[in-house]
């Protein structure tokens, strides 16, 4: 991978996990202050992507066979390359263009 493209994929996964945050932030507010709002997260999903980064535990996949879009909980991130599957306990999507996965461990 090429130095400005390595850079723009690192500028991109620290947008996605800040606003992923903001959003995680917000949304845990007002489910402290209004659980009949709080909103809803889709679970369990297998979502596979054509590429996935980051530290063993918080991943960022782009192009992926997803059109969800908003909270994930207990899900699976698989690159389509390596088959790698890790299993994350929370995180968002943007339908196929990246899916951010936090609190994630390998799997067998």
């Amino acid at each position: 991978m090429s130095a400005p493209k390595r850079a723009l994929l690192t500028a991109m996964t620290t947008l996605a996990a800040t606003l992923v945050a903001s959003a995680v932030t917000a949304a845990s507010a007002t489910a402290a202050t209004t659980p009949q709002h709080a909103p809803t997260t889709q679970a369990g999903p297998t979502i596979t992507c054509q590429e996935v980064h980051g530290d063993p535990h918080n991943l960022t996949g782009y192009d992926c066979d997803t059109r969800a879009s908003g909270n994930l909980s207990n899900f699976t991130l698989v690159e389509r390359r390596t088959k790698i599957r890790h299993r994350c306990a929370t995180g968002h999507a943007e339908g196929p263009h990246w899916v951010t996965g936090f609190a994630c461990r390998r799997v067998a």
